[in-house]
């Protein structure tokens, strides 16, 4: 199995955001799901369904029993073994205008529950993906791609994990650096407006890497074409956190993530650039 590239910064206290990203199902949750059927549940909103339609027919992996569900229809299946590929939007993502579901945590983006409800509670979460606080009808079907990749990846790995707490956030953090070197000759784009800089920073040299401004359509023609020279950040915020996440275009790998206070701009600044090439330096260097 190709290596979870996975390399996470985050604040200790943040653990509901960390949970968020890398699920939060047991072992066993992750076994049971493999030989259950998975529901996505489609919405009323035609964008939103045409779009996860063609992201999990193209790009959802861990297993191939997969039926697609209006939400109106759910009720069919809350006995027997199923579980169910849904979409929460968090209260400050008042922009995307399709009518999704919630979660309790106030988290924006794909998550597989164990239960479907309108709401999703915690303790029904298995795992999540973020995805934009700002998604157009053009945006859906990139958003959606990233969201399951990303979700894919989680499970390939979880799967093969010995225990529970090869699973755990914590472990994953301490045990699971990226092998960083798959970037080089790579290109960072940051859509315009979310690259905050002081004074003479520059951040292709604070990166070591070429770091370019682009518009959003930039980034989501790379993500449609799996661009293997491309990684992007993409900012979330919810009511407690922000976030800022650097995947890779093809696969859709968690590069780097930071976790800090929503009172933050949820822009790329120098100092993440700077935390990011101490990783990668780091890795490269062990």
């Amino acid at each position: 199995m190709k290596k979870l590239i996975l390399l996470l910064t985050v604040i200790v206290s943040a653990s509901t955001a960390i949970f968020a990203q890398l699920g939060q199902a047991k072992k066993s949750d992750i076994e049971k799901f493999k030989d259950a059927k998975l529901i996505v549940v489609l919405f009323a909103d035609s964008a939103y369904n045409a779009s996860i339609e063609a992201a999990v027919k193209r790009f959802w992996n861990f297993h191939g029993n997969f039926e697609f569900v209006p939400d109106s229809a759910t009720k069919n299946y809350s006995k027997g073994d199923y579980y169910f590929l849904t979409f929460a939007r968090s209260k400050k993502s008042l922009k995307i205008k399709a009518k999704l579901g919630a979660s309790e945590d106030d988290f924006n983006g794909l998550m597989v529950t164990k239960k479907f409800k309108k709401r999703s509670r915690l303790d029904e979460i298995v795992a999540q993906a973020f995805c934009s606080n700002l998604i157009d009808t053009t945006d859906w079907y990139p958003e959606l791609v990233r969201a399951v990749q990303i979700l894919n990846n989680y499970f390939n790995y979880a799967i093969q994990a010995n225990s529970d707490k090869e699973i755990s956030a914590s472990y994953m953090i301490s045990n699971f650096p990226a092998d960083l070197s798959i970037l080089n000759g790579k290109r960072l784009l940051i859509e315009t407006g979310n690259l905050s800089l002081k004074g003479k920073e520059d951040a292709s040299q604070l990166l070591g890497m070429e770091v370019e401004e682009v518009d959003r359509d930039e980034i989501n023609k790379a993500i449609i074409t799996q661009d293997p020279d491309v990684v992007y950040m993409y900012p979330v915020v919810n009511e407690k956190y922000c976030d800022k996440i650097f995947v890779s275009a093809a696969g859709s790998e968690v590069m780097y993530y930071s976790t800090g206070s929503n009172s933050d701009p949820c822009k790329c600044t120098g100092k993440d650039l700077k935390s990011f090439k101490s990783r990668i330096d780091k890795a490269l260097k062990n």
